[in-house]
C-alpha cells in the first residue's frame, strides 16, 4: 500500500494522491510525503502526525484512518 499525502495545517486539509510503493517508509519530496507500507495481513492503517513545540513537547497535529481495500 502506498499513498502520497499533502497536509495543509492552516486550513486543516489533507489531500490524498496515488503514491509509490518504494521506498518503504515516509519520504518528503518538497511538495508532500509518500507513505509506503507493507503487510501481508493488515486491513487498516492509522497515521498519527506530531510536531515538536517550542518547549520540546510533542504536539498532536493530525490523525487519519486509512482502510485498505
Amino acid at each position: 500500500m502506498s499513498g502520497y499525502y499533502h497536509f495543509n495545517l492552516a486550513d486543516r486539509t489533507i489531500r490524498n494522491y496515488p503514491g509509490s510503493p518504494h521506498p518503504l517508509g515516509a519520504h518528503y519530496d518538497g511538495n508532500g510525503t509518500n507513505f509506503a507500507l507493507y503487510s501481508e495481513h493488515a486491513t487498516k492503517v492509522e497515521l498519527c502526525l506530531f510536531r515538536k513545540s517550542h518547549d520540546e513537547q510533542q504536539e498532536f497535529v493530525e490523525y487519519a484512518r486509512i482502510k485498505i481495500k
